[in-house]
């Protein structure tokens, strides 16, 4: 007996939530669209303003282009990461396991308290009254036999739904869905199946194995059984967020190197302070850099040992950004990310422990041309 619990539109949510006013209109949190010139992305659209279209990870001028009589508020990210910790906290003590998947949702094992799926269906009501009494927040519930039907159900009556999926309902439930819908299928691997001519989840079900073998490997066999309504993985307590990090989209392109080092350096410290406050290490640090030809390039760095060290990791991070200066092309986003993360008791580690640190290089692009770059170009004037 499995619960899959969804907070509906999170960060949305938590804004109309703050400010009243804002109820009822359609609200977009990201960056400032500046009239459809501004720069950035949606980080979360309220259900009022997906009714014009807009989604998360859009252009913020996209979005404005689609709804330019909205809401637009910046992220308050302390705020969200507060509320989800009371969500969770009030979550926890109503399962046997417990596993929190992201900041806004949650899989709960609740097979010892209840004797069956009815019961499991009111446990799930009495979730959302508590979420919405405590917190002011609308919860979706999926009730299923495993991981996969259950985020697949809470998914399927948004915003404020229970939906259940009992086992032997399981295979005709998913049939007709796109396989986009089911845990573990990316955009990429979306993308792939549709090449092969799978779109649904009963084509990805019959689909050959040694297609899908030879396409996807093991993970091929994986997702042909979750489209089945197979899916054994157990709730995992204590599964701790994977990464923290940020990025920075400039308003303005940035040819000048020294304002991207101290914008590689700030970013380090923000994402810091999340460590800090999730008592938290990192073993890896990863930098992303995108020009103004959106070419994109990700540089990784494993550490010998977990880290939380401040000015080592900022130190990292900058030295990995130095490869690409001086620069040889302005420069429109910046993000750096702490991977591999770990709790940890012991003390802060410096950089000076670990001088033989092991380099992987991931992304896009994965080697820069062999093209010596030419001298910075004068500073210009830059915008945080």
């Amino acid at each position: 007996m499995i619960l899959h619990v969804d907070v509906d539109a999170f960060f949305a949510s938590v804004e109309q939530r703050d400010h009243p006013e804002y109820r009822g209109r359609p609200l977009i949190v990201g960056a400032d669209p500046q009239g459809g010139k501004g720069r950035g992305v949606v980080a979360a659209a309220s259900y009022e303003a997906r009714v014009y279209g807009v989604r998360s990870a859009m252009p913020i001028s996209q979005a404005y282009a689609l709804c330019p009589d909205g809401v637009y508020v910046p992220p308050r990210h302390k705020r969200y990461a507060e509320a989800s910790a009371r969500i969770m906290d009030l979550l926890e003590p109503q399962a046997d396991l417990f596993e929190m998947a992201s900041i806004d949702e949650a899989y709960m094992d609740v097979s010892t308290r209840v004797q069956d799926f009815e019961e499991a269906r009111r446990l799930a009501e009495s979730l959302q009254h508590l979420v919405r009494d405590r917190e002011g927040l609308s919860v979706s519930v999926g009730v299923a036999h495993n991981k996969s039907c259950a985020k697949v159900a809470s998914d399927a009556r948004k915003p404020g739904g229970i939906t259940l999926i009992r086992p032997e309902e399981a295979e005709a439930y998913l049939a007709p869905l796109p396989v986009r819908k089911l845990s573990g299928v990316g955009p990429r691997t979306s993308e792939l199946l549709e090449d092969l001519g799978i779109r649904t989840c009963a084509e990805l079900a019959s689909a050959p194995e040694r297609i899908l073998w030879e396409a996807f490997g093991k993970h091929g066999a994986r997702v042909a059984a979750i489209a089945r309504g197979i899916d054994p993985r157990p709730v995992e307590p204590g599964n701790e967020m994977k990464s923290v990090g940020t990025e920075h989209t400039f308003l303005r392109d940035v040819s000048d190197s020294d304002a991207v080092l101290k914008v590689t350096t700030d970013l380090a410290h923000v994402a810091h302070n999340e460590l800090r406050r999730a008592h938290l290490h990192t073993r890896t640090v990863t930098l992303k850099i995108r020009f103004e030809d959106f070419t994109t390039y990700t540089r990784s760095r494993s550490l010998a040992g977990p880290v939380a060290d401040r000015a080592a990791l900022a130190e990292v991070a900058r030295d990995l950004v130095s490869e690409f200066l001086p620069l040889r092309k302005a420069v429109r986003l910046i993000g750096v990310r702490f991977q591999n993360l770990v709790k940890t008791k012991a003390g802060q580690t410096s950089l000076e422990t670990f001088p033989d640190l092991v380099v992987e290089r991931i992304g896009e692009n994965p080697t820069l041309p062999p093209v010596k770059p030419p001298a910075c170009p004068p500073k210009r004037e830059w915008f945080f």
